[in-house]
């Protein structure tokens, strides 16, 4: 699964732009439609209905959304808890949109797979995190 970059190199987060507040260095407070992302390119608004899934990979983090992939700054333990609800643990290095998960298979081998609406392959999911993702898509 590659990851390449649609917006370009260098972007970082920098929280939610309509009505985020900023205490420590943290935030405290989102506007629920879309993130900023901010980079030499100035600011890019992310659509929260766009956003698909945070993957981490060599010290960085790539959210991946509908049309481009970018770079954040925010780990991925700040983002679930900074926006709990909104994504799900799938794995140590992934964090899905739980709007737009889809479906959990179990393959020959074990392994679980989770499919996301929008994104084009499966994401793995951990044997750890399977049996409450099992739980949440029954829910669903």
């Amino acid at each position: 699964m590659g990851l390449g970059l649609g917006l370009g190199l260098g972007v970082e987060w920098s929280g939610v732009e309509l009505g985020m507040e900023i205490a420590d260095g943290k935030i405290t407070a989102y506007d629920s439609t879309y993130l900023s992302v901010s980079s030499h390119r100035g600011v890019t608004r992310v659509m929260w209905k766009d956003i698909r899934c945070f993957i981490a990979a060599e010290k960085c983090v790539t959210v991946r959304c509908v049309g481009a992939e970018m770079f954040v700054s925010q780990s991925l333990r700040a983002l679930e808890r900074d926006f709990t609800g909104r994504l799900w643990r799938v794995s140590r290095n992934a964090l899905v949109s739980v709007h737009h998960m889809h479906g959990l298979r179990r393959n020959a081998q074990g392994e679980f797979w989770l499919s996301v609406l929008g994104l084009e392959g499966e994401l793995k999911v951990s044997r750890r995190h399977a049996g409450p993702l099992r739980k949440l898509l029954l829910q669903q």
